[in-house]
């Protein structure tokens, strides 16, 4: 979650913009290391928690909105 946020944030500072970012984030074509953390933990698509913390980070655009600490359980489930 906070890896996502933080590639908001990211992005943010860089410049990027997209009115889909769902569609942004799948558009990469998968790594092994990806291939291999998908296998390893079951992920192999984006929560609505996902999007959410990205979204979070671009909205924000700094590294403290991706306090998971002080999120609500249910956006870091």
């Amino acid at each position: 979650m906070q890896q996502l946020c933080l590639a908001g944030v990211t992005l943010k500072a860089l410049g990027g913009k997209s009115k889909n970012w769902k569609a942004t984030l799948k558009a990469e074509e998968p790594t092994p290391k990806d291939k291999y953390w998908r296998d390893r933990f079951g992920k192999d698509k984006l929560s609505a928690n996902d999007l959410y913390w990205f979204t979070q980070g671009y909205t924000k655009g700094t590294p403290g909105a991706c306090n998971t600490w002080k999120a609500p359980e249910s956006k870091v489930a």
